[in-house]
């Protein structure tokens, strides 16, 4: 009987332990919980968390109506923002209905047999197809400007539809150059620059050496800065020699190209380009110092005294040479670029 009581008494402490242990235990917590494993006071913390999603209203204008005599302003509006700090909206002009590329715009009647043609400009700034019309970081507007319309061969309505394209993006990182001053000698990619102009977020540069000699077109042929075959490989090998991330600060800039002023030979289409050469007018523009090149003489984008020459720069002296020199001839190359930032 003894031993029997005694049994009996281990299994009810083994019970009572037991008891004990399944009270202090918990489940294991899933990640929105937060388990307290102890009888004694204990703290904790919760986070709470609230998302604001990035809002903006940004207002185009339905319509501009445009005639033979005047210039018409339309407003791009923003309000209502709320981005993440360092954020900013970027309007861009995406599509025109009549016009692929280039600032000169196409408005045609229903029957497509008559064409106004006119410009749309952001400040003194023209824009074409594929440019950021507008940038936003806070409410505001941003006047675009709609030239006169002319070219017409019938009466009618004729019309063009514009399509912009909104985003919302990291603004633009700090001008590294901001403290620098035209003439300076920068480093960009590989190679060092003159800076030769600047604005508040960007600068214009031209290789202070010329990287080497090449034609300014393969064959002798009359030719323009636009269908020559040293612009293909500025714009395609050269500029794709660079890093991406030094790609996305080389601006595409619209070069109007004159004809030669001496001579009047046919200075071409306008074009855009990420990689050019100067122009006689850009070239004059600098001082003998940078004009001038002790490796030699180096190629202009402008026309020479007729179509198969192309101006350049005399490297000893600076001199620009307006008569210019067979493009098939090899002279240095100084790429031009502009950096946006």
């Amino acid at each position: 009987m003894k031993i029997k009581k005694i049994i009996a008494g281990l299994s009810a402490m083994a019970i009572a332990s037991a008891m004990s242990l399944s009270a202090l235990a918990a489940d294991e917590p899933d990640n929105n919980t937060i388990t307290i494993r102890s009888t004694d006071s204990q703290s904790g913390s919760t986070n709470v968390t609230y998302n604001a999603a990035p809002t903006y209203i940004v207002t185009i204008p339905a319509s501009v109506t445009l005639d033979s005599e005047n210039t018409v302003t339309a407003n791009i509006a923003a309000s209502q923002i709320i981005l993440e700090s360092g954020q900013k909206i970027k309007v861009s002009l995406t599509e025109a209905s009549n016009t692929e590329s280039g600032s000169s715009f196409s408005a045609k009647n229903e029957a497509g047999n008559s064409t106004a043609t006119y410009t749309i400009s952001k400040g003194e700034t023209a824009v074409a197809v594929g440019d950021v019309v507008a940038e936003f970081n806070a409410n505001g507007e941003q006047a675009l400007t709609f030239s006169a319309a002319s070219g017409t061969t019938f009466a009618g309505t004729h019309t063009e539809r514009l399509t912009f394209t909104i985003s919302v993006e990291d603004a633009a990182a700090a001008n590294p150059y901001a403290a620098n001053v035209v003439g300076d000698v920068v480093t960009f990619g590989n190679y060092d620059w003159y800076i030769i102009g600047k604005s508040d977020n960007g600068v214009t540069l031209l290789m202070k050496e010329y990287f080497g000699k090449k034609k300014y077109n393969d064959a002798w042929a009359a030719i323009t800065w636009e269908t020559c075959t040293l612009r293909t490989y500025l714009n395609g090998e050269f500029y794709n020699s660079f890093s991406a991330e030094d790609k996305a600060k080389i601006a595409l800039t619209h070069n109007t190209n004159l004809d030669n002023p001496e001579y009047g030979t046919d200075g071409g289409n306008e074009t855009d380009d990420y990689i050019y050469l100067l122009s006689i007018a850009e070239a004059n523009a600098l001082s003998d110092t940078i004009r001038a090149n002790s490796s030699g003489s180096w190629w202009l984008r402008s026309p020479g005294d007729y179509s198969y020459y192309a101006a350049f720069v005399d490297g000893d002296d600076g001199d620009v040479d307006l008569n210019g020199h067979d493009g098939d001839g090899e002279y240095g190359v100084r790429p031009a670029l502009n950096l946006e930032f």
